[in-house]
């Protein structure tokens, strides 16, 4: 098989009517294709069945970051009238931040934007594509964002900003059940089906569960522009490897167990 080098290789048909816009009732009732890589054969099951592929000293590896409410809206100072979205990048130093606005034309340096409970930005830099450096009248600018801020949602789940009931539901289910160290403006998002009593199944079933942290950042909302992949470039991502997740790897790799590694976040930091 010949590698797929061009962009244009990926397209495929997504009808919008299969595209949820909220999450299940139960996050481990979500659907789940299983496919046996020797047979082909592909099954549809639910992914609280997902405990009867892993047995005894089996390793599960998950991404352990945390999303913080990364997107706010605010308007210029002089113009109450014209809305912004912003999505916090990385904080520079304290009060100063990296961010990402829309539409871009309205945000230039030396405005002042109003954001909600007395949360004001001075942009301070303008950058490519949308980027900007704003610079806070607060160096308590993460503690605003969980007071204002909304999750970073890809752009395919329609969101309306003054939708508090949303809102809140996507606050807690934007977020896995086992997320710890906080730093990322997206979540992984293949460990969001794992529920308390999932993992303790596998636990049961002899499994070791350990963990990574790989901050889910630009990268995530980056586009590709480029028509060959391999000339696309990536931005960075910061990551941890806990010194006991590298040795139960280690070992369970010496001794050719089965590693299952959760999402693109964990397989980059592994690899």
């Amino acid at each position: 098989m010949e590698p797929k080098l061009h962009l244009s290789d990926y397209d495929f048909e997504l009808p919008q009517e299969l595209i949820a816009q909220q999450p299940l009732l139960n996050r481990d009732e979500s659907r789940l294709m299983v496919i046996d890589r020797k047979t082909g054969l592909i099954q549809h099951r639910i992914f609280k069945e997902v405990p009867e592929y892993f047995g005894p000293d089996d390793v599960l590896v998950l991404n352990d970051t945390r999303v913080i409410p990364a997107r706010a809206w605010a308007h210029p100072e002089s113009q109450p009238d014209k809305q912004v979205e912003f999505l916090f990048v990385r904080e520079l130093k304290p009060a100063l931040w990296e961010v990402l606005c829309r539409p871009a034309k309205r945000v230039q340096p030396g405005e002042v934007f109003l954001f909600e409970k007395e949360l004001k930005g001075l942009v301070r830099e303008k950058g490519p594509l949308g980027h900007r450096v704003l610079e806070f009248n607060t160096e308590k600018v993460k503690e605003k964002l969980q007071e204002i801020g909304t999750p970073p949602l890809p752009p395919y789940i329609k969101r309306k900003k003054d939708d508090p009931r949303l809102k809140n539901l996507d606050r807690e289910r934007y977020q896995t059940v086992f997320a710890r160290k906080e730093g990322s403006i997206a979540a992984p998002t293949a460990g969001l089906h794992f529920t308390p009593a999932t993992l303790e199944e596998i636990r049961k079933k002899g499994t070791t569960i350990c963990y990574v942290t790989l901050n889910v950042g630009e990268a995530t909302f980056q586009p590709v522009r480029v028509e060959r992949v391999t000339e696309h470039k990536m931005l960075p991502e910061y990551f941890y490897l806990p010194e006991e997740t590298a040795e139960i790897l280690n070992q369970a790799r010496a001794e050719g167990r089965k590693i299952t590694a959760v999402g693109t976040t964990v397989v980059r930091t592994l690899e």
